[in-house]
């Protein structure tokens, strides 16, 4: 992948379904940016620029569990799909609320 996050032909569909189920090309991961929010969706382990493994669920137009894994311990940038904010549970079971800013 280029700076961009524009795939390249040998990649082409496998690459564009995961552009839709997923961004993470200038650091900060979005979630289901390009997907219809009427289509019920989810992945596992998609692998997002900073060393992250991603999965996510999307039903009835809602983001549910999100589970998110540090391979580098490498800060964290990521746009919360809800809007009161949501929860962080660390791998260690420790709880943080954490807000849209």
């Amino acid at each position: 992948m280029d700076k961009m996050g524009i795939w390249f032909e040998n990649f082409a569909l496998p690459a564009v379904i995961d552009e839709c189920l997923m961004q993470s090309y200038d650091g900060t991961i979005r979630l289901f940016p390009n997907w219809p929010l009427e289509k019920d969706a989810e992945f596992h382990d998609l692998r997002a620029a900073g060393a992250f493994l991603v999965s996510a669920v999307l039903k009835d137009g809602k983001v549910g569990e999100v589970e998110i894994l540090s391979e580098k311990g490498s800060p964290l940038n990521i746009i919360l799909p809800w809007k009161n904010g949501g929860t962080v549970k660390s791998n260690k079971g420790n709880l943080k609320s954490v807000q849209i800013s």
